[in-house]
């Protein structure tokens, strides 16, 4: 074999291994690829005949080929207004199951929907917390590369701080300040926050929301300025958004309409089906909340 003959086996052999490589990266009908050592089975069996990712797919389809609506990221959601159709945003809270939200995520994109997806600092896809100490969980970026590179969904931060400041005595303003630095260096666009529901909150009656300077007081979770842990007072400290270059607290934002899997009426968990859908009007504003763990 001449020097010429094996320069060109080698260099078809490597366009061939690459062109194999993409195959093989990209998603199927059954799996989802997240990274050479990550993928994901989208072959998923429904235990709830409402709470699945069918049901959600199909929801979110009717409402698209309506034609009356807007779908738009929580970032995009205070700037957009229509007269002639309903301004409507997908908020997505990932407690804790990250393939739940992956599921999710590829649904929307495969209809040209963005949402917000908030990953949660405390969960066990990002972190393992300790007394003074967090530690990151680095394959959580490539998670996040995929939702917003390929699926072009937002990412936002699903804020667990006060838990971190009162339980975990951690300084959070400089464990923020590093992790969003991280974020943004590798690529990920964080413009937003929403305060997340954690078990000490309830425990100890305050809201992640009081991070935040001017946030509100919520009456039934009177511990605005300060958290009894231990016997010990510890003081919650107070930031502005703008101070880690956030543009919006997602439970602030205006709407006409809020709908959240979590509430529950007459006993019954929030659904699609109990809200007729065709009641709403152009230049109505409307988020909903779904938690992608709760439909696996």
């Amino acid at each position: 074999m001449t020097l010429i003959m094996r320069y060109l086996f080698i260099s078809i052999s490597f366009l061939i291994l690459i062109s194999c490589k993409k195959i093989i990266n990209q998603d199927t009908d059954t799996s989802i690829y997240i990274s050479d050592d990550i993928i994901i089975n989208d072959r998923v069996k429904i235990r709830d005949t409402i709470f699945n990712y069918n049901t959600y797919e199909k929801f979110i389809i009717e409402l698209v080929n309506s034609n009356r609506f807007i779908f738009v990221p929580l970032n995009e959601f205070e700037q957009t207004y229509s007269s002639e159709k309903i301004v409507i945003a997908m908020r997505h809270d990932i407690d804790y199951n990250i393939a739940s939200a992956v599921r999710f995520a590829r649904r929307e994109y495969k209809i040209d929907v963005r949402a917000t997806y908030y990953f949660l600092n405390t969960a066990d896809y990002y972190s393992s917390t300790k007394s003074f100490s967090v530690i990151r969980n680095p394959s959580v970026l490539t998670y996040m590369k995929k939702l917003q590179n390929e699926y072009n969904h937002e990412i936002g931060w699903h804020n667990d701080l006060v838990t971190l400041q009162v339980v975990y005595n951690i300084d959070v303003k400089k464990y923020l300040t590093g992790e969003l630095a991280w974020l943004r260096m590798n690529g990920i666009k964080i413009d937003g926050t929403v305060y997340h529901g954690s078990e000490y909150c309830y425990t100890y009656n305050y809201l992640n929301s009081y991070l935040w300077e001017g946030a509100g007081l919520n009456t039934n979770f009177p511990n605005y300025d300060s958290v009894l842990v231990d016997g010990i007072y510890k003081r919650i400290n107070k930031f502005k958004l703008s101070d880690f270059e956030f543009k919006y607290e997602a439970g602030l934002l205006n709407c006409n309409y809020f709908f959240a899997d979590v509430f529950f009426f007459d006993n019954k968990r929030w659904n699609m089906g109990m809200f007729d859908w065709n009641s709403l009007k152009p230049g109505d504003r409307v988020i909903v909340l779904t938690h992608p763990a709760l439909w696996d």
